[in-house]
């Protein structure tokens, strides 16, 4: 049975001779021992890991927070502005006055939101490294679902196709 270990950038479990991910392209090497400034562990299982680390070389665990505070990225826009467009949508609603027409409102603008844009953030969170293409097709053809169908499959294809 060959030890596998975890890639720190897509968190897929590779061999644990492996220089370089062959899912992600990520590079295995280890980092140098001394990394002084950088007091980051895994709350896992206690493995130091880097602060730029989005899983755990160790155990797979994936970060989504280090100690000192959240790790806001790119990872949160799409998220973000579907919240921002959720209170817009309430305080629309509520400007009308009425307040189930405001959380519906809220529910719909943020949902809508999310949902067309989902296929660009599984490429951002897989670290496709189609994702603005990804985007480009999503924001300008994601209305026919051919499009958003399309984006959707090449975020699908480069997260469960390891690449060689």
């Amino acid at each position: 049975m060959t030890k596998t270990k975890f890639c720190r950038y897509c968190g897929n479990e590779v061999s644990s001779a492996a220089k370089k991910c062959k899912f992600c392209g990520g590079n295995l090497y280890p980092r140098p021992e001394d990394h002084e400034g950088e007091d980051f562990h895994c709350t896992n299982c206690q493995t130091p890991v880097y602060e730029d680390d989005n899983y755990c070389p160790n155990c797979g665990m994936k970060f989504t927070s280090v100690e000192g505070g959240f790790k806001f990225g790119i990872h949160s826009v799409i998220p973000a502005i579907s919240i921002i467009l959720g209170i817009a949508g309430f305080a629309f609603g509520i400007y009308c006055q009425s307040i189930l027409l405001a959380i519906a409102l809220g529910l719909a603008f943020a949902g809508a939101f999310y949902l067309y844009f989902f296929p660009t953030q599984m490429a951002i969170e897989s670290n496709n490294p189609n994702t603005f293409f990804i985007f480009l097709i999503n924001l300008f053809l994601g209305e026919t679902i051919i499009g958003w169908l399309v984006a959707l499959g090449m975020a699908l294809y480069f997260r469960y196709t390891p690449k060689e």
